[in-house]
């Protein structure tokens, strides 16, 4: 081989020693790993409802509700008439005593707005319930203007725990004899002539069973304006009530009910005591534009016990006496209405009654003695029409008869007719708020 090929061929190999490998192809990619299942959502209990919120307490101002009547009236009688044994006609109740009445066989007129009445109502729809009512009537004075005063009327609260139950205490209708009848007259109505219960201080607890009422309270025997204890403090032993009542619907109800309570009086040899008491029927009926209702009662010195009778008792003489009222509202249109009312009281042995005026000495003009009505019976009728143009506005026409019989002093009897006889027209405006 000759030299230059001999280096040719030496020249290749070293040039394929210099020049690198061919790189190998790079490796597969490793299998992609199977997907994952997805995270199922985490299992929690699910988020309680919101508590409703608190219901907001109303405003103070309207936990309360004013309510009021404005009643101004113009009143012309016959003959003297009597407000509770006062001679006047601010309330008219029988006719007028003939020897305490000016000019008794004469007709006078007044004009009177003291039987309007306002009230403040608390929370009237809630569990506890208050309310506080005045009217401005005066039975000293006989047409007073700027002189009216307010009377307290109503001061009491009623409390119901559960349904049904019903606990209240204040000064308030007694819950004895609860119906009055249809009139204008709002105080002095058919009292002192078959109409029986007023406004009494007391306690009382009230249980209504689906349509039946049973109640009880224990109250004050009477009211004493005075400024000294007298016996109705130092008797120390306060009146008890009860009543019953069914109440089938609205409007409808019959009752009975009673009231009792030793009372304490002063006689000849000291203190003593006595037995004071009345049971009365009662009973209302609707039907349709027709209410009616009644009362029947017996008692005994039961004039004693803040009751608007007759009969007063006093030391060693109890005085006994029944009475009742009936009366009838009918309503011939929307607007228009009529009513009519009868009541009558008796004592059942009219020699007990004592006169309730006498003479000081050395003096020929009688003067009120406190003793009681001094009535043996008295009547009373009436009948009325009322126009009510709108809700709150109504205007009274109503007519009543008093026969009265006074009991007189010894002296007087055969000076004296006892038996009066009165006609009272009633012109009012009825206006309610």
């Amino acid at each position: 081989m000759d030299r230059s090929l001999a280096v040719t061929l030496a020249l290749v190999a070293a040039t394929s020693l210099a020049q690198p490998a061919t790189p190998p192809a790079p490796p597969e990619p490793p299998p992609a790993m199977p997907a994952l299942p997805p995270t199922p959502p985490a299992v929690t209990a699910p988020a309680p409802a919101p508590a409703p919120a608190p219901a907001a307490e109303p405003p103070f101002w309207e936990l309360f509700r004013v309510s009021g009547l404005v009643k101004p009236t113009v009143t012309f009688s016959t003959d003297a008439v009597e407000s509770y044994s006062q001679p006047n006609a601010s309330a008219p109740t029988a006719a007028g005593n003939p020897l305490l009445a000016n000019s008794r066989d004469a007709s006078r007129l007044t004009f009177q707005v003291a039987q309007s009445r306002f009230g403040l109502h608390f929370n009237e729809k809630g569990a506890l319930r208050g309310l506080l009512e005045f009217d401005f009537i005066d039975f000293s004075k006989a047409s007073p203007t700027v002189a009216s005063l307010p009377r307290v009327r109503i001061a009491a609260f009623e409390w119901s725990p559960m349904a049904g139950l019903f606990i209240g205490a204040g000064q308030e209708w007694d819950l004895y004899a609860p119906l009055n009848p249809h009139t204008a007259n709002l105080v002095g109505s058919n009292f002192q002539s078959g109409n029986a219960a007023f406004m009494r201080q007391q306690v009382k607890v009230l249980y209504r069973p689906g349509p039946f009422e049973v109640g009880a309270a224990a109250g004050l025997a009477a009211a004493n304006a005075g400024a000294k204890d007298g016996n109705i403090e130092l008797g120390s032993i306060p009146t008890g009530a009860v009543r019953f009542q069914w109440l089938p619907s609205t409007g409808n109800r019959l009752g009975l009910s009673a009231i009792a309570t030793s009372l304490r009086f002063e006689g000849a040899s000291g203190p003593e005591r006595r037995l004071a008491g009345a049971v009365a029927l009662f009973g209302e009926l609707t039907m349709g534009r027709t209410n009616a209702r009644l009362e029947a009662s017996i008692g005994r010195n039961s004039a004693n016990l803040g009751l608007l009778t007759i009969g007063t008792g006093y030391a060693g003489t109890d005085v006994d006496e029944v009475g009742g009222f009936v009366s009838v509202r009918q309503g011939l249109h929307a607007q228009h209405f009529v009513s009519a009312r009868a009541g009558y009281a008796r004592l059942i042995d009219a020699a007990k009654v004592r006169a309730s005026y006498g003479y000081q000495t050395n003096s020929t003009v009688a003067v009120s003695m406190g003793t009681g009505a001094g009535i043996k019976s008295n009547l009373s009728t009436a009948a009325a029409y009322e126009f009510r143009p709108l809700k709150n506005l109504g205007f009274v026409f109503e007519t009543t008869y008093f026969r009265t019989e006074h009991q007189l002093v010894s002296s007087d009897v055969d000076q004296m007719n006892a038996t009066r006889e009165a006609v009272v027209f009633d012109l009012s405006a009825l206006v309610t708020f």
